[in-house]
């Protein structure tokens, strides 16, 4: 090139960096005058890029910090998938870090994906969750609820692919027929190793831990069962006018056959006629027990109790039995109370209205007070053809002597006698069911005797007989 050509080409480069400087030195100032676009091609060994905010004067600046630092150039690539985005950030300051894995997908509130187990490393802590609630149909394919979560709401389904049968204790699945297991079945443990169900509260009123409810209208009721190795051992089962039952009853069961019912009117049945004899057995605290069976042909029979408290381990003597003393007492074990005496020979008597003979036989009644009173001898009269009558009487206080006048109560007959010979000696005695004696009150036993006709009535070899009946 010709020097003169040469100097004509270094002014036109020269001009044209001077037309540059103006626009470049008032971009600077904060006064646009015009943008450069560039149309392909590679920006690299920038420290920081600046970009205008459309709401005000300022700009955004983007710079690269890293760590561990770079050890080579990295790209950042974004895919738009062909339509246009907005990314807001929020307005709090905040720096965001994403999981350290090789490829993840980031799930919005409003996307249709789903979350992975891969994708949450196995686990979501309680505090990461907004809200208390699942509040949409859906479906946890597996993995574990922690403590702390919350609800799941009514609509949603928890269940795992297990197709075990409902009969393995040692697998089975949460189902949306509302049960632990294949087929609705509650399944705690496994065969080794037991679990218990519990539940727990802590409440100022009645805890309904358990409800088993059948709601169909038929009375079929519901039932609890116990079984060994899965086979049927007891249940408990509730139901209406079923099983030779009036109204609503619980059975008690052993291999399905009726143990014991409760029923209504708080009757209690043990047994089931025409099944199984009812008994009851009660245990003593150290050994023992005391057995109580129905007959096996029991009629309708009712044994009524009375009130009042007898420990009969304790009460009683030889020969006593148990008794009541009145209308609906209570029951009592005593011995019998008995009185016998045999007085010596009364002086007799002429008196023909009688007198008592002071024979001091005594009795304390200490139950029913109802006495049964025998008195025997042998009468006479000192009179061919005169004769006498005797006759039981008794009372409290100081025992009548011989000769005084006829004093206590009279009981019984009055039997009389006559002699065919003078001083013929006869048999005689007299009876008498003497009622309602005060118990614990001491009574006097004694005959009246009196004279027929004339002569002298007697009564001698005397035997005073009293049980407390």
């Amino acid at each position: 090139m010709r020097p003169a050509r040469k100097t004509a080409a270094a002014l036109a480069i020269l001009l044209s960096l001077l037309l540059l400087i103006p626009a470049f030195a008032q971009e600077r100032s904060g006064t646009a005058v015009g943008f450069a676009s560039i149309i392909s091609g590679t920006i690299s060994g920038i420290t920081s890029f600046a970009i205008r905010d459309t709401s005000a004067a300022f700009d955004v600046t983007l710079t690269a910090t890293s760590a561990p630092a770079l050890t080579a150039g990295r790209a950042l690539t974004i895919d738009m998938s062909n339509v246009a985005h907005t990314l807001d950030l929020g307005a709090t300051a905040n720096s965001i870090a994403f999981p350290n894995t090789a490829s993840y997908t980031v799930v919005g509130s409003g996307d249709t994906g789903t979350v992975t187990n891969t994708m949450l490393a196995g686990s979501i802590a309680a505090s990461k969750l907004i809200g208390t609630d699942i509040t949409t149909v859906g479906a946890l394919a597996a993995g574990s609820i922690a403590s702390g979560f919350g609800t799941i709401a009514t609509a949603n389904t928890i269940e795992t692919t297990n197709t075990t049968a409902s009969t393995s204790a040692t697998t089975g699945a949460l189902k949306s027929g509302g049960g632990l297991g294949v087929a609705g079945a509650i399944w705690a443990g496994t065969t080794v190793n037991g679990v218990g169900l519990s539940s727990k509260n802590n409440v100022a009123s009645l805890f309904d831990g358990l409800t088993i409810d059948n709601a169909n209208a038929g009375g079929n009721g519901a039932r609890l069962l116990f079984a060994q190795n899965g086979a049927l051992v007891h249940d408990i089962t509730d139901t209406f006018g079923k099983d030779g039952c009036t109204g609503w009853c619980m059975h008690f069961r052993y291999n399905s056959a009726d143990q014991m019912t409760l029923g209504t009117a708080g009757l209690m049945t043990i047994g089931r006629a025409g099944v199984l004899q009812g008994s009851l057995a009660l245990a003593g605290v150290t050994s023992g027990a005391l057995t109580l069976k129905a007959p096996a042909v029991a009629g309708a029979g009712t044994l009524t109790l009375p009130d009042g408290t007898t420990d009969f381990s304790a009460t009683g003597a030889a020969g006593a039995y148990v008794r009541q003393n009145s209308a609906g007492g209570a029951l009592t074990v005593a011995a019998t109370t008995t009185a016998q005496a045999t007085p010596s020979n009364p002086t007799g008597t002429t008196n023909t209205t009688g007198l008592m003979m002071g024979l001091a036989g005594a009795i304390t009644p200490t139950n029913s007070g109802k006495v049964l009173v025998i008195i025997s001898g042998t009468c006479s009269n000192d009179t061919i053809l005169d004769g006498g009558s005797i006759q039981i009487r008794m009372g409290t206080g100081t025992a009548p002597v011989n000769g005084a006048a006829l004093t206590g109560t009279a009981y019984g007959g009055k039997p009389r006698f006559s002699a065919a010979v003078a001083a013929e000696f006869l048999p005689c005695a007299v009876n008498a069911v003497v009622p309602s004696l005060t118990p614990s009150t001491a009574y006097w036993i004694d005959l009246g005797l009196a004279a027929i006709t004339g002569g002298t009535a007697s009564i001698a070899d005397v035997s005073i007989s009293a049980v407390e009946l």
